[in-house]
């Protein structure tokens, strides 16, 4: 509302400028509220649509129980129930409800449905409430329902919305788009001959929606004329719309059902140019920021809807959406020329079902003919502004036209079979009329036969009952009621059975998935032993080589030590061989001296080979231990000549005689 916040004070002239704007903004939110009076529950229900449904024409009791029954098994209805209980969530959803009855004269649930070709789909859904609106999306549409662009009609805004969200998801899908407002605008016309020639022809785009919107613009401005406000609109949000390079899958196949899924920042692209239009061109009083400011400020609480209210209103305006789509489609394509001016007087009023109230038996269109409606059938706001209270159509009614509005068969109208259509637009007559009209002329033409008959007089069609009895009108009508019945039944029995196999299969895809999760946690726990086990393993086996790396190396040393023995032993037993040889020469018996001497001489040398053989003891290894001798050795005293050397021989025994020799 006020200017940027900066440093240096706005001259006087800025401040007179932003005051200016902001009394004109002011003003011109006070003129909507003036030209919208607040809603009371009878305007709720003229604009729902759903006062008594019974009492109208093709739908009785059993088609409202039936849909009693979809309704009360469908998700919509769980999302429903949640209302009122999240406390300050439902606030924001109160107040989309309250500015979209007041300033688009539409219920939020059916003008933003499939109905209308749109589908609100949230980045993140929970399982009470998916098909709601999050409050980011609630915040985002507050803003842009009460934005003048619009004029107090939602056929502009559902325009737009499905032109951003298409942009984001869509790509150059061909899914029979129409654009219906405004009616006069040169681009909208272009764009919507272009994507009709597409849709006949059953192809692909040739290119984005943005960019065909583009060439329709840029041939128009080429040629001298001059675009509409809500085109320009439409240009920006081209500009901003940020395509997916990966749609959600559930995104796509909705656009294959012809159903635009958006999102929060498909209203936000909306947002941006509209303000990029305000800031740029000044087509705006204000942003759209400033505006809703505004409507907060000059709005009062109390209002209808209250929290407590929502929930019974959001069930209501669902329910009306089921009625749309079951509605049966009976009117012909060749008389819906014809009948374009009754449509177009009877275009403002609310909800198919409120349409036909009129004694005319004209019936509602449902969702699939609505499409065939065409752009010029609707008229701008601006265009009866100021003659009366803006009312805005029903979705059954304002329905996405497409490729055939060349042939005039408009949505929002169907004939009873036993009805016709004056040519001059006449009065057209109900059954009861009819056939009273037939006897009476039937026994005029027997009495006389040379009468016309009443097609050549006045040229109009016979209707049906003028062509059959009586009876068997009543016989086709009992059929075509036997047959309607079995079809309803058999799609009863039908959503019964998906609403068991969906049951089913969530059921068992439950035990599956714990399942699978019991045996991952058994399996990580099997893991963990096991590592644990090898990790022990690994240990021991570590101790092991070590101790085998420890073995090999005494293995080693013990040996060395028993070759070294083993080569001693082997000089030892060469030297005892010798000595034999040397005694086995002829030589003197030695005396008794001499022998004492030879003996002495052998236990030097012995003597010395001990040594030698201790020393090689000495170097053995510490830890290897070499066997005892149990027995001792056997030491002998032997004296000398002089008496003074004593020495050990092992080798000279003690036998008799030899003590003779020494003193």
């Amino acid at each position: 509302m006020s200017a940027p916040d900066n440093n240096a004070p706005l001259p006087s002239a800025g401040r007179q400028v932003m005051g200016e704007i902001e009394d004109r903004l002011v003003r011109s939110v006070q003129a909507r509220y003036a030209e919208n009076a607040e809603i009371t529950p009878e305007k709720v229900t003229e604009i729902i649509g759903d006062g008594d449904p019974v009492e109208y024409d093709g739908w009785d009791q059993a088609a409202e129980d039936r849909m009693l029954a979809r309704w009360e098994a469908s998700p919509r209805k769980k999302s429903s129930d949640t209302i009122g209980t999240r406390r300050n969530n439902d606030n924001p959803l109160c107040e989309v409800w309250r500015l979209c009855l007041r300033f688009l004269k539409q219920a939020p649930p059916i003008m933003l449905s499939p109905i209308n070709g749109l589908q609100f789909t949230g980045e993140r859904q929970t399982k009470t409430s998916s098909d709601l609106f999050t409050v980011a999306a609630c915040q985002m549409m507050s803003k842009l329902f009460v934005h003048p662009l619009w004029r107090g009609d939602y056929r502009p805004f559902v325009d737009a919305l499905i032109f951003a969200a298409f942009c984001r998801v869509g790509g150059k899908a061909n899914i029979n788009l129409s654009f219906r407002w405004p009616r006069s605008c040169p681009v909208i016309h272009a764009l919507n001959a272009k994507l009709r020639e597409l849709t006949k022809s059953r192809s692909p785009l040739p290119n984005t929606l943005q960019k065909l919107h583009r060439a329709a613009r840029d041939n128009v401005i080429g040629s001298g004329a001059t675009e509409s406000l809500f085109s320009e609109a439409l240009y920006h949000i081209g500009k901003i719309a940020t395509i997916d390079e990966v749609p959600l899958d559930t995104e796509m196949a909705q656009i294959r059902q012809g159903i635009v899924p958006f999102q929060v920042k498909d209203l936000d692209a909306i947002k941006k140019a509209l303000d990029e239009m305000a800031s740029s061109s000044n087509r705006f009083e204000g942003s759209v920021e400033d505006t809703y400011a505004v409507f907060k400020s000059l709005g009062r609480r109390g209002q209808i809807p209250s929290v407590k209210q929502l929930r019974g209103l959001d069930a209501r305006a669902c329910r009306q959406v089921f009625r749309m789509s079951e509605m049966p489609e009976r009117i012909p394509e060749e008389v819906g020329e014809a009948n374009r001016s009754t449509s177009q007087a009877r275009d403002r009023s609310h909800s198919p079902l409120a349409q036909r109230s009129h004694r005319i038996p004209i019936r509602s269109r449902s969702r699939s003919h609505s499409r065939h409606r065409s752009p010029d059938s609707f008229e701008s706001d601006r265009d009866s502004h100021h003659l009366q209270e803006r009312r805005s159509s029903s979705p059954a009614i304002g329905g996405r036209s497409s490729q055939d509005s060349t042939n005039g068969s408009l949505a929002g109208e169907t004939y009873e079979e036993n009805v016709y259509l004056p040519d001059d637009g006449g009065y057209i007559p109900e059954f009861s009329e009819f056939t009273s009209q037939v006897e009476a002329e039937g026994s005029s033409r027997k009495l006389n036969p040379a009468l016309p008959s009443p097609r050549v007089t006045t040229g109009l069609r016979p209707p049906l009952s003028q062509a059959l009895e009586t009876d068997e009108i009543r016989q086709i009508r009992h059929e075509v009621d036997k047959l309607g019945t079995r079809i309803r039944s058999g799609e009863t029995e039908r959503y019964r059975l998906i609403n068991e196999l969906k049951e089913d299969y969530e059921k068992r895809l439950e035990t599956a998935t714990s399942e699978h999760a019991k045996a991952i946690a058994d399996l990580k726990s099997e893991q963990a032993q096991t590592t644990a086990l090898l990790t022990k393993f690994s240990e021991h086996f570590t101790r092991l080589d070590t101790k085998q790396s420890e073995t090999e190396r005494q293995v080693s040393e013990q040996g060395d030590l028993i070759k070294t023995l083993q080569e001693e032993n082997e000089r030892l037993r060469k030297s005892a061989q010798a000595a034999p040889s040397q005694a086995s020469e002829p030589e003197r018996s030695p005396t008794p001296v001499e022998a004492s001497h030879s003996d002495v001489a052998s236990g030097d040398e012995s003597s010395q080979q001990s040594e030698s053989l201790l020393s090689y003891l000495a170097r053995k290894p510490e830890g290897v231990q070499l066997p005892r001798v149990q027995a001792r050795f056997t030491i002998t005293a032997i004296p000398s000549f002089n008496g003074s050397m004593r020495e050990r021989n092992h080798n000279m025994p003690n036998e008799p005689g030899w003590r003779d020799y020494f003193p």
